[in-house]
């Protein structure tokens, strides 16, 4: 019998089960992290301002908006996120998710690895658009933290 402790951090949805498919895998990853991972509640709770994903080729977007003790995801961007991340070819945002990161995002090590530098090339290239990186590079690498599955 498991127990509900105070280290759980929960992934809701706003829409319920209308989420559309950036919204509903990004929702998932994060909740499997929270879950996989109970000390990146810490580092979700920093994030203060919400996070908007786009997906390029189908155009599908979602906002994630970080609290105390969930995070809730939104179909669209919603407001005025201050990190906006968009996925040009439809591939970038699983080779984001395998970075590697310590220290809840303050340590960058993924990016000195094959996948790191194929993100920043994607980056250098347009594939992979990161508005808010250069104003809000803490929000971006923490951002990072949560979504990677390592």
């Amino acid at each position: 019998m498991t127990q509900a402790t105070e280290d759980q951090y929960e992934c809701t949805f706003y829409s319920g089960g209308d989420a559309n498919g950036l919204a509903m895998l990004t929702g998932l990853l994060l909740q499997e992290n929270f879950q996989s991972f109970p000390g990146r509640r810490r580092t979700a709770t920093r994030i203060t301002r919400p996070v908007a994903l786009r997906e390029g080729v189908s155009g599908s977007a979602c906002t994630i908006l970080f609290g105390f003790d969930n995070a809730l995801v939104l179909n669209d961007v919603v407001g005025r996120p201050s990190v906006t991340v968009i996925d040009v070819t439809g591939d970038q945002l699983m080779t984001v998710s395998q970075l590697s990161m310590r220290a809840g995002g303050m340590l960058p090590t993924g990016f000195f690895s094959r996948q790191g530098m194929a993100v920043i090339r994607a980056i250098l290239r347009k594939e992979l658009i990161v508005k808010g990186l250069i104003t809000h590079p803490i929000a971006v690498l923490r951002f990072i933290a949560l979504m990677s599955v390592k």
